[in-house]
């Protein structure tokens, strides 16, 4: 028990008491390593009734301001970088907040709050085509800005921000905070149930990119029949529907998940202790990130976001400009996530075939997305801003998702094993923070590039992103070469 050449601080003695204890409980250790974690189905199916929800309305968003201004990207990009920088500035507060509160007060912050501001931001909606004229397809052109229609905007914008933050909260307590309580370290020799429990969370993120978008695609094409104020006022109506479904289910889940695990309640005092206010917390997260040894590979993992080549508001809008019916646009979003589906379920197939590392299966998963997206440029180089163009391009983001898949969930895994649980939220904050940095530069990028015609640049500097993404992460591999990472995860 105790490796060649090691030796113990405190003595030959204790080493020998040290080896009779361990030989002693040895057989107890494995009973209790070989029992997997109880009361998982709840934290997946709050998982699902999140997802599905956000998932919905972040492809509902950009369909709405495309159908209302439908011949420019600006209303849709615009939104973007408007809320993906206010995110990027609040996510390493948002990070200390949930390391400092009690878990079940910050997820219930984020479950009501998260609905409530979606409803508001709905309503806008509503009130804003309300100041629409009628007009069939045919002859609808985009509305001028006005006040009252740029008051309607405002509040949509502002209410979806609101939207977001909340929901960055759940999502950081549920995967970044919460696993590590359910499945300690000390329980789970060699990150089986771990790795499980990413493929499982992972798996359920894709299947409502899959069912969200061609849920709400089938639902608008059968209930609007009209014009495109028909079409947004039935698209709000679904997104409330689903609120009003989800959000109760959702809660009660989660409440039923904290009672039966006794340990959710136990919260380490250290953040506690420590001065909260607003600069501080972004500091000493930004402290703590840059200085942690996963900043590379947490850098490598956002550096994806900068990409056109996702359920991005900008690529739906052009894929609508670009005549790719939104029903079909719905349905091939969720075939993606299908393919995002495939890699999440092999996730512990190819993580146990790489030695149970999650560094290798994250360096194989980088890599093999970087070159699975090398036809999307391709198809740009060769078609353009045309529809075949775009049915290229579509086909091509839609099989390529299967790789991100085996990187993200062993990203997140090495963040669960190797940060402890007192910065865990604030190192998941700055990550998610740079996420959105990245996000914004996007949508920085698509308003200087606005014309659909420009739209192949962006797919350009997406590839680029990704690429340089695999370069960093296998430097670090490279860097470490002592294992010191790869032998703990």
């Amino acid at each position: 028990f105790v490796r060649k050449g090691r030796t113990n601080r405190n003595g030959s003695e204790r080493i020998a008491i040290a080896q009779s204890s361990m030989t002693i409980s040895e057989p107890l250790l494995e009973e209790r390593t070989s029992e997997k974690p109880v009361g998982l189905w709840k934290l997946y199916l709050s998982h699902s009734l999140s997802t599905f929800g956000d998932r919905l309305w972040q492809f509902a968003v950009p369909v709405l301001f495309m159908t209302i201004w439908n011949d420019t990207l600006f209303p849709g990009a615009l939104f973007g970088f408007v809320i993906d920088s206010l995110a990027s500035f609040v996510f390493p507060n948002i990070g200390a907040w949930v390391d400092r509160m009690p878990r079940k007060t910050a997820i219930a912050v984020s479950v009501f709050g998260e609905a409530a501001s979606m409803v508001a931001a709905a309503l806008a909606f509503m009130s804003m085509i309300c100041l629409l004229p009628d007009a069939d397809e045919a002859e609808w052109k985009s509305p001028p800005v006005t006040w009252s229609v740029g008051i309607c905007y405002s509040i949509i914008v502002t209410c979806s921000a609101a939207t977001e933050i909340f929901m960055q909260v759940g999502t950081v307590a549920l995967e970044a905070d919460w696993p590590g309580v359910l499945i300690p370290k000390d329980k789970d020799q060699g990150g089986k149930w771990m790795a499980e429990l990413q493929s499982y969370m992972s798996s359920i993120d894709q299947m409502s990119k899959l069912l969200g978008p061609t849920v709400y695609g089938i639902l608008v094409q059968f209930f609007s029949g009209g014009g495109p104020k028909e079409t947004v006022l039935s698209g709000v109506a679904i997104v409330l529907a689903c609120n009003l479904i989800c959000v109760p289910l959702e809660w009660f889940t989660l409440a039923s998940l904290f009672s039966s695990h006794p340990d959710l309640g136990n919260k380490s005092s250290k953040k506690k202790a420590k001065t909260e206010s607003f600069i501080g917390d972004f500091v000493n997260g930004w402290k703590t990130f840059v200085s942690h040894p996963l900043f590379m590979p947490s850098w490598s993992s956002v550096l994806v976001s900068f990409t056109v080549l996702n359920q991005s508001p900008v690529s739906t809008a052009w894929l609508l400009w670009a005549h790719v019916p939104l029903g079909s646009l719905g349905f091939l979003r969720g075939l993606g996530a299908v393919s995002g589906i495939v890699g999440s379920w092999s996730y512990p197939w190819i993580h146990g075939l790489l030695g149970g590392s999650a560094v290798q299966t994250a360096n194989a998963g980088i890599w093999a997305f970087a070159i699975s997206l090398l036809p999307c440029a391709a198809s740009m180089f060769v078609w353009g801003a045309t529809p075949t163009g775009a049915w290229a391009l579509l086909w091509s983001m839609t099989l390529s998702r299967f790789a991100l898949f085996w990187f993200k969930p062993a990203v997140n895994q090495l963040t669960q094993e190797l940060v402890d649980a007192d910065v865990r939220g604030a190192f998941t904050g700055v990550r998610k923070s740079l996420n959105k940095v990245f996000c914004v530069g996007i949508a920085a990028a698509a308003m200087v590039f606005s014309k659909p015609s420009q739209f192949p640049i962006l797919v350009y500097l997406s590839v680029a992103a990704v690429t340089s993404a695999a370069v960093v992460f296998t430097a670090w591999t490279l860097r470490d070469k002592q294992g010191r990472v790869a032998d703990q995860s």
